[in-house]
């Protein structure tokens, strides 16, 4: 009867050392993933819209992969109207690929126009939530999320209409 009881205990001990030698290995990994940004650009399109795209880098040199890596941004007006939502999704970053995200976010300045009139005339602030998220080593999931205001310049802001002068000719 002992024999099995020491065999499932030195069973057990193997298993945890295993364990913490992976989660161990994991944590020391996660320094050699490399994460940057580049300068967002700004283009309109032919069918009237503005596309922001913001370059992502990363440099996965450590010993595992990331999995389903997801970046999703969401723009609201000051009133809390969602002006636009856009994700990107990548399934698998494998360990040591460099990689090269662009994450698009487009405004549609028609839908824009029709929902949110007053940011044509009116000069505003916009709030951006940007939320991140992989997993790392399919051990531990990562989120991250962000908030942040930026002025909004209205096109038509100095737009002063006055009086119609006719003249006959």
């Amino acid at each position: 009867m002992n024999v099995p009881i020491r065999m499932l205990g030195i069973a057990n001990m193997i298993f945890w050392i295993v364990l913490i030698v992976f989660i161990a290995s994991a944590g020391y990994s996660i320094k050699d993933i490399n994460f940057s940004a580049g300068d967002p650009t700004l283009a309109a399109t032919e069918d009237g819209n503005l596309t922001l795209t913001f370059p992502l880098y990363i440099d996965n040199q450590g010993y595992y992969g990331l999995k389903a890596f997801n970046i999703t941004t969401i723009v609201y007006s000051d009133q809390g109207n969602e002006v636009t939502k856009t994700s990107t999704f990548l399934p698998t970053i494998f360990k040591g690929q460099t990689t090269t995200i662009l994450h698009n976010v487009t405004l549609n300045i028609k839908q824009l126009a029709e929902s949110n009139p007053q940011l044509l005339i009116n000069d505003s602030n916009l709030n951006a939530r940007v939320a991140a998220g992989f997993d790392f080593a399919e051990l531990m999931p990562v989120r991250l999320s962000t908030n942040f205001t930026f002025p909004w310049g209205a096109p038509f802001h100095n737009l002063v209409l006055g009086q119609s002068q006719y003249s006959a000719v």
